[in-house]
């Protein structure tokens, strides 16, 4: 029994060496509570550094330029049949010199493309006080005096030749062109038989028209539109100098 006992004993003291060696023996451990500290955030929490977009846009400044005028050609783009050119936008006949290219010999003029006879000038040799000019070989005013075709010649050629409107029209045709200011001025007197001064008044309604109306009247001088214009730039200077209103007596 004595051994049994000893054995008990035996067993118990193992079994209280193990158990102490279990929990409390020195493995460098202090026994103590895992108090394992949890590892601090040191991560640096980003900054809101995001800059804010700068408004950069230049607004755009009022550069517009004021329109200038602009001239625009009226005959642009016009097409013209040939012997037509364009004038002020319309197509025109082209007025031909019939003595372009004709020669003549010494003593001789081209008229309407024939050589003819030169007639001795009527003013050769004439000369003229202060004021007066000479046309068709008699000394005139230079300015016609107001109502220069009332006196009663004249209104007895106005009114007594149905052909002196178209006479006087063929004279300021004729002279287109021409240096000579007093071309038309010495036709009309010759042709129709008018005095110098309301003759003058006439060639002064021509120069009117070659100025202000010859896109209309280029092609036929007995055209609405041609009488139109002339009604509208010129028969107020026609009417103060010769006394009738323009177109009156014809």
């Amino acid at each position: 029994m004595k051994n049994v006992a000893k054995l008990m004993v035996t067993l118990l003291a193992v079994v209280a060496l193990a158990f102490a060696a279990n929990c409390g023996g020195d493995d460098g451990d202090d026994g103590g509570t895992d108090t394992v500290q949890p590892a601090e955030d040191t991560t640096t929490p980003e900054e809101d550094v995001t800059t804010p977009e700068e408004d950069t846009v230049v607004p755009e400044e009022d550069v517009v330029e004021p329109e200038e005028d602009v001239v625009v050609d009226p005959c642009e783009a016009v097409e013209c049949d040939e012997g037509f050119s364009c004038v002020e936008g319309e197509c025109v006949a082209d007025v031909t010199d019939p003595c372009e290219g004709v020669e003549c010999d010494e003593g001789f003029s081209c008229v309407e493309g024939e050589c003819v006879e030169d007639a001795p000038d009527p003013c050769e040799g004439v000369e003229c006080d202060e004021g007066l000019i000479c046309v068709a070989g008699e000394c005139v005013e230079d300015v016609p005096p107001a109502g220069a075709c009332t006196n009663e010649a004249d209104m007895a050629v106005l009114q007594g030749d149905p052909t002196v409107g178209d006479t006087i029209k063929e004279c300021a045709m004729g002279c287109l062109g021409n240096e000579d200011p007093l071309c038309a001025t010495t036709c009309i007197v010759d042709a129709t038989g008018l005095s110098a001064g309301c003759s003058e008044c006439y060639n002064g309604t021509f120069m009117c028209s070659v100025d202000n109306c010859l896109a209309q009247c280029v092609a036929d001088p007995n055209s609405d539109a041609c009488v139109a214009c002339q009604a509208e730039h010129c028969a107020e200077d026609f009417l103060a100098c010769a006394g009738i209103p323009l177109g009156d007596g014809e």
